[in-house]
């Protein structure tokens, strides 16, 4: 009767029914007296069914199993955790249904906190003990096998988050694991296996962070989801010890921050721009300051301090709490150095003009060169002038290991003829510091200029991602250094805010105009209104300089120029035809009035 209940929980047509079969089943297993042979072959039922075909009847099963982790007596499923954990890791790599991935990442939860629970003495320890040296096991074999490296990351993540505040017990063994795999990620030639789109892969835990299909992508493209769950898992593990991001185990990651950054799939890029952003949040720019002053001089000191440092680190890794005083009492940790630094504002600033970046990572983005931003103008020995090549603008060149979505010239965006933003480029064209009187600030021009094209990107993503950053500097800046970059933040705001070309988004159009009252708000009067006149005569040059072009260019080349009208004319009717087609289908959510049939419409669609 058993066998056939079983089978009802992922075999019956609606879900009341297998969730009442499921609760027979239960109930049988834990309180009929079952041998040890009757438990496993109970067990291997579940575990063999966890492929079935349909979706819903997984997803039962997958509610069953769960509840079997966190009902069954603890020294059986002890016993019994191996016979669950592994077809569990198996189906969580291989799962293709969303509400199934869920299920899965529950189940392994239950499974891992009962079983590596730190309440639960020395067969937890051992549990825990087993899963460490599962993990070293699969990410040694990930280059070779990468579906094991992305199945490990995944378990390091739900282990971290079963394990909650008790993860510090593994953390000296996990971290250096996740962080090595990142590293080798990083380390590749190509900069990952994965394309620079947004990717496959399933999620462990449901979580929204981006939108994640979970499709099975092919093995060759596995080894960004090895450092792409890595990242997470990570991220995990240091929130509940911040101190951790700062410790010696996690150093190789910060010195490979740059191509993780620029990696060539989006996801990677985001993971560990919030990586970074929980780093940052965890100083202040009065601490770093003092961690670069005292490097430098660390530097200059010669080998005496090199061994004392080194006797730090021996003592570290004998206690958690050791390397968390060092830490604390200002043992120089990674960026520790104006170039890291200024190295990473590049990377970020960057990474803004991927046309695949989400408004969470986009949000990370500014946040994380804000406060660079800002604990640079603070702090001027963060940002020495010799270093202004770090953050020259046009460092949009593609790098080794870049994704082509990197690409300053990949999102599609063509220019016009009537685009004002030629009247003042001259304004945004940063070539260096301007002098010691602005101490820091050459680092805040740089990104400015590095951030004003965005403000006419597609999409409200970069755009609003710019205009954030520059009103941001609006409120956090005193007048004084307000007035002295005014030059570089009201133009690309200005143009934004009044634009006609249809270039702007509408969203990044309305932000504009609230970053521009708040520029005129913050800066002194005089110094706005020169600012403001200047952009606009500039506008009405440029204008008349390409009218006198253009006349000339009539006179000079009339075939060339007729040429020009007439795909110019054609793009503005092409423009007309798709706007009709999209104003009639909205009318009709099914497409069909005004369209006809046959020819007609055929012809409306070849057009589009």
């Amino acid at each position: 009767m058993m066998l056939v209940i079983g089978d009802m929980v992922v075999q019956a047509d609606t879900e009341p029914t297998r969730g009442a079969c499921a609760t027979l089943f239960l109930v049988f297993l834990l309180h009929y007296p079952l041998g040890p042979k009757r438990l496993q072959q109970q067990l291997d039922f579940l575990t063999v069914n966890l492929a079935y075909e349909r979706a819903q009847g997984r997803a039962s099963l997958l509610v069953l199993v769960r509840q079997v982790a966190s009902k069954l007596p603890l020294p059986l499923l002890m016993e019994q955790s191996d016979r669950l954990l592994l077809p569990l890791v198996t189906r969580l790599v291989n799962e293709t249904d969303r509400r199934c991935v869920a299920g899965v990442a529950d189940a392994i939860s239950t499974l891992l906190s009962r079983t590596c629970a730190p309440a639960g003495g020395a067969a937890a320890a051992v549990a825990r003990q087993r899963a460490i040296q599962l993990l070293r096991a699969w990410l040694d074999d990930a280059g070779r096998v990468p579906t094991l490296g992305r199945a490990a990351a995944q378990l390091a993540g739900l282990l971290v988050q079963a394990l909650g505040d008790g993860a510090a017990a593994v953390a000296p063994e996990l971290l250096p694991l996740l962080v090595n795999a990142c590293v080798g990620e990083a380390d590749k030639p190509s900069g990952g296996a994965g394309g620079s789109g947004g990717g496959s892969g399933g999620g462990d835990t449901g979580e929204a962070d981006e939108e994640e299909p979970v499709a099975p992508p092919p093995a060759s493209e596995l080894g960004w989801q090895t450092a792409y769950f890595c990242l997470r898992a990570v991220g995990r593990l240091c929130a509940a010890q911040p101190w951790l991001l700062r410790s010696e185990a996690c150093g190789p990651l910060w010195e490979r921050a740059r191509p993780l950054l620029l990696h060539e799939h989006a996801w990677v890029r985001a993971a560990m721009g919030r990586a970074v952003g929980a780093l940052l949040a965890g100083l202040t720019p009065a601490q770093l300051a003092t961690e670069v002053q005292a490097a430098a001089a660390g530097r200059g000191g010669g080998a005496q301090g090199g061994s004392s440092r080194a006797g730090n680190g021996k003592s570290a890794k004998s206690a958690p709490v050791k390397r968390k005083q060092a830490v604390a009492a200002g043992t120089p940790r990674w960026p520790a150095s104006p170039e890291a630094l200024l190295g990473l504002a590049d990377a970020l600033a960057t990474q803004l003009r991927s046309p695949l970046l989400t408004a969470p990572a986009a949000s990370q983005a500014v946040s994380s060169l804000l406060w660079i931003g800002l604990a640079c103008v603070a702090h001027p020995v963060l940002a020495p002038p010799d270093m202004a090549g770090l953050l020259r603008r046009g460092a949009g060149r593609r790098e080794k290991g870049s994704g082509s979505d990197l690409d300053e010239a990949g999102d599609g965006e063509e220019g016009g003829e009537d685009d004002d933003e030629q009247g003042d480029a001259g304004q945004l064209e940063w070539v260096g510091p301007a002098g010691a009187a602005e101490g820091g600030l050459w680092v805040v021009r740089a990104l400015g200029a590095r951030l004003a094209p965005l403000t006419r990107r597609p999409g409200p993503v970069r755009g609003g991602a710019a205009v954030r950053w520059f009103g941001a500097l609006a409120s956090q800046l005193s007048r004084a250094q307000l007035d002295l970059i005014l030059d570089l933040l009201v133009p690309p705001v200005l143009r934004a805010a009044e634009d006609a070309s249809g270039k702007v988004d509408p969203t990044v159009k309305s932000a504009a105009a609230e970053a521009l009252s708040l520029l005129q708000r913050a800066a002194s009067p005089p110094a706005f209104v020169q600012v403001y006149q200047a952009v606009h005569d500039a506008q009405k040059s440029a204008r008349a300089e390409r009218k006198r072009r253009a006349a000339v260019a009539a006179v000079a080349d009339p075939e060339a120029t007729a040429r020009q009208r007439i795909s110019r004319n054609l793009g503005k009717k092409a423009a007309k035809a798709r706007k009709l087609v999209v104003t009639k289908r909205k009318r009709d959510g099914a497409g069909s009035i005004g369209l006809g049939t046959g020819k007609k419409r055929r012809q409306v669609e070849a057009r589009r």
